[in-house]
């Protein structure tokens, strides 16, 4: 059996999970906000980390040591903006749990079509 079945399957079930950036992408669909755009920088970006992985960072830090500093702070970066969003949201109202809201929107999302 070569690397790529094996590959294949591992790369299906961090797919299939339900993790954070699935449920982002799922959550952006129900809402229709930026869908193409949201799709476009999630897949993006898992095959530029995938791709990065498979090309051995680690060989590329050899070659250049400062992109060791680079991939931390730019990841810390991100983490921590993806942290402030959602600490904002936590603060902000919470009219996803009001069910009149709810159907309010869903009325006019009917009304829309």
């Amino acid at each position: 059996m070569t690397a790529a079945v094996p590959g294949f399957f591992v790369l299906m079930s961090l797919i299939v999970a339900l993790g954070a950036q699935n449920v982002f992408v799922l959550r952006q669909g129900v809402r229709r906000e930026h869908v193409g755009l949201v799709v476009a920088i999630c897949a993006g970006s898992d095959a530029l980390l995938i791709l990065a992985g498979v090309a051995g960072l680690d060989r590329l830090e050899s070659a250049l040591p400062w992109i060791e500093g680079v991939a931390r702070w730019g990841g810390a970066a991100f983490l921590l903006g993806y942290a402030l969003i959602a600490f904002r949201r936590a603060l902000g109202p919470g009219d996803a749990l009001d069910p009149r809201q709810r159907a309010l929107e869903a009325v006019e999302a009917g009304h829309a079509r």
